[in-house]
């Protein structure tokens, strides 16, 4: 598993990946945000989705093969 710092660190690099982009900072702001945004748990979940409309059984077989 995830140390949770690691977490936020993934979900950001994957929210950078999307179109609108979500760039890393020096001073780390980026991650106290989605650590207000996101509980361990969803942060982890929403390292699976995707800026496309999805249905719920595609995010979870993606997920489950991810290892959540």
């Amino acid at each position: 598993m995830y140390h949770q710092k690691a977490i936020y660190q993934t979900l950001q690099k994957h929210l950078d990946k999307m179109p609108v982009g979500y760039p890393a900072t020096r001073s780390g702001v980026e991650l106290r945000i989605l650590e207000r945004l996101f509980a361990p748990e969803e942060a982890r979940l929403a390292i699976y989705l995707t800026h496309r409309f999805e249905s719920a059984e595609e995010i979870c077989q993606r997920a489950a093969a991810g290892g959540i």
